[in-house]
């Protein structure tokens, strides 16, 4: 039960009397689910929605926000849950507290990723002027990069960096494993 539901349901494909099949539940009282289904067809699913759309951009903005270290997207990301817990909603907040780690996750993966490549870049253009390959991401500063970029998985730490045995040059995160 996700964003797709909502939407059926917003657009009316399906009602809240057809929340017996799609959450496995039964609910005995027909003329009440179909009383139900108008009032929150009209008068709560817009504002959910809008709700969930509101916390999917919050989201969004901690995730291109590449000067964050993971605690602070750690907290930005409890800061939504919980403004999402205070608002006590009803689908919106199960799909929140459902989705929240995993955003929380992809977001940090994300920046150590975009992180990663813009060292990469510089690496790129230090081989094309030099013909080699730098000793390491530090080599690139300032020359190619203002500042080795941070891990988003540290607190400060710069992301790392090796040669492999055939010489190529590894930029890496530590991970969520530290």
């Amino acid at each position: 039960f996700g964003l797709c539901a909502m939407a059926d349901l917003a657009d009316g494909k399906y009602g809240v009397e057809d929340w017996g099949d799609m959450t496995g539940t039964v609910t005995r009282w027909p003329s009440f689910k179909k009383r139900f289904a108008e009032i929150f067809r009209w008068f709560l699913m817009p504002s959910e929605l809008a709700a969930y759309q509101s916390m999917l951009w919050r989201y969004q903005d901690v995730a291109s926000d590449t000067t964050l270290g993971y605690p602070q997207i750690k907290e930005q990301v409890a800061a939504i849950e919980r403004d999402v817990q205070q608002r006590q909603a009803g689908l919106f907040g199960s799909l929140v507290r459902a989705l929240g780690g995993t955003f929380r996750t992809q977001i940090i993966k994300a920046a150590a990723t975009h992180r990663a490549a813009e060292v990469l870049v510089a690496a790129t253009r230090y081989r094309i002027a030099t013909a080699t390959l730098p000793e390491s991401a530090a080599s690139l500063v300032p020359a190619h990069l203002p500042a080795v970029p941070r891990d988003p998985f540290t607190d400060d730490a710069p992301l790392r960096s090796r040669h492999t045995d055939d010489g190529r040059l590894v930029v890496y995160s530590v991970g969520l494993a530290g």
